[in-house]
């Protein structure tokens, strides 16, 4: 569950080694950076900056949410480590529902990130919206998204 977040931490390899076949072997493991002893802390704090600066740019794309991993920046999900094919607008409505965690949306404000629509069209759209809702639920569980009657959906 951890290997998508995990694997964009930044790392910098410290070691008196300062052999070639080993500092080959080092970056072939995933290292971001190589740094042979002795070295300066001003050096260090540099290369860790900017690493830093890069690696954050990364991480704030992805939002993990239990089994869930959104990256936004691909826009794939992956659901128990497994990347899940969704059409586009289930993506979307994923998308929506994880960017305000925890905070109930109406229909009109999903189906208007969704689809565009206004409220004229509601009722209409309104049987496409729950049919989404009701395939994502078949995939994810039915507990992925709630029913808050009168008012929309939720994801927490």
């Amino acid at each position: 569950m951890y290997g998508f977040i995990l694997k964009n931490i930044p790392v910098i390899a410290l070691t008196s080694n300062s052999m070639l076949e080993d500092k080959l072997e080092i970056f072939d493991l995933g290292v971001d950076d190589y740094m042979t002893k002795p070295f300066e802390i001003d050096e260090l704090l540099a290369r860790l900056k900017s690493i830093l600066k890069r690696s954050e740019k990364k991480i704030e794309n992805l939002k993990e949410i239990g089994d869930l991993v959104i990256n936004f920046s691909s826009k794939k999900i992956f659901f128990k480590q497994e990347e899940v094919n969704l059409t586009y607008k289930q993506y979307l409505l994923i998308e929506f529902l994880a960017k305000n965690f925890g905070y109930p949306q109406t229909k009109i404000k999903i189906m208007e990130y969704v689809w565009g629509e206004n409220e004229e069209n509601l009722e209409f759209n309104s049987t496409t919206l729950e049919s989404h809702i009701y395939s994502l639920r078949k995939k994810f569980g039915k507990d992925f998204i709630k029913t808050i009657k009168g008012i929309g959906y939720i994801m927490e």
